[in-house]
C-alpha cells in the first residue's frame, strides 16, 4: 500500500511509523469504547452500573416504556435502554391499598364500589 501512496502523492506519503501511530490510536479508540457501553439491557455484564438486579431492570423498563420515555425499546428478547434513558427519573404513582370492606357488612355497596370480599385463610 505504501508503493501505491507514493506513486500518487509521493510528498505526502505516510511512513510506517504514521501508520503503527494511527493503527495505535484506532486500537486504543475501539477498546475505549467497548469498555464503554453505549446501550444497556438485561444480560449479566450489560446492566446499568447501578441497577440492582436483572429483574428489578425488566420492571424499570416496563414502567419506562408505559411512561413513554424516550431511548427505551425491546429488540426481540432485549430490553434496551440508552443512559440518557436510564437517568430520566419515572413518574411514581402509588396504588392505594385498601384494607377490610369500605362499607361494612353491605355486600351490595361493595359490589357497586368493585370490591371483592377478602378470602379467608384456609
Amino acid at each position: 500500500m505504501r508503493d501505491v501512496s507514493a506513486k500518487l502523492c509521493p510528498e505526502q506519503a505516510p511512513t510506517d511509523q504514521d501508520a503503527l501511530y494511527a493503527f495505535r490510536t484506532l486500537i486504543e479508540y475501539c477498546v475505549a469504547r467497548r469498555t464503554d457501553p453505549l446501550l444497556y439491557d438485561q444480560r449479566p455484564g450489560h446492566l446499568p452500573p447501578d441497577a440492582q438486579s436483572a429483574d428489578s431492570y425488566r420492571r424499570w423498563h416496563r414502567a419506562a416504556r408505559r411512561a413513554g420515555v424516550p431511548g427505551v425499546w425491546t429488540r426481540g428478547k432485549l430490553l434496551v435502554a440508552t443512559p440518557e434513558a436510564w437517568a430520566t427519573p419515572l413518574p411514581r404513582r402509588r396504588r392505594p391499598v385498601l384494607v377490610g370492606s369500605a362499607s361494612g357488612d353491605d355486600p351490595a355497596l361493595d359490589a357497586a364500589l368493585g370490591l371483592r370480599a377478602a378470602r379467608g385463610s384456609r
